[in-house]
């Protein structure tokens, strides 16, 4: 049993920039914030790299792909 290729879309980051969303998601929050937001986390994406926008969703994935959740307390 084998299936064909699915349809879909390219990734919006690429591997050098899933290494900066790491990174940053890692990284302490900025001043007079507790923690990453999904929301948070893509608009610093947006001014780090050469995208237009990014979504919440896309950024979850990725951090969901490195078993990271940096809006938990407990993720450290």
């Amino acid at each position: 049993l084998s299936e064909e290729p699915r349809p879909g879309a390219e990734r919006k980051l690429t591997g050098k920039e899933e290494a900066l969303l790491v990174a940053t998601a890692c990284a302490k929050p900025p001043a007079g914030r507790k923690r990453w937001t999904l929301t948070l986390l893509a608009d610093t994406m947006v001014k780090l790299t050469d995208h237009d926008s990014l979504s919440g969703e896309t950024v979850r994935r990725r951090l969901a792909e490195n078993d990271l959740k940096p809006w938990r307390r407990d993720m450290w």
